[in-house]
């Protein structure tokens, strides 16, 4: 499981307000809401086929797409 947002503004020296901001901005580049959401988009996303440059699997396609309306 991942850490709380207490605990990671306690390790980065951040207020909840500057990660609030951080994760709000990471999970619009994204198009997500969420962290389960960013869960589920790097579990459906074929992460070797994006390090190689080549387009995101189809999962990731859809979840854009639903995001867009």
């Amino acid at each position: 499981a991942g850490h709380s947002n207490a605990r990671i503004c306690e390790d980065l020296v951040i207020s909840k307000g500057t990660l609030n901001t951080h994760l709000y901005k990471i999970y619009g580049k994204l198009g997500v809401h969420s962290r389960q959401d960013v869960t589920t988009l790097i579990a459906e996303t074929d992460l070797d086929a994006l390090s190689r440059g080549n387009d995101a699997t189809d999962a990731t396609k859809r979840s854009e797409a639903s995001t867009r309306g």
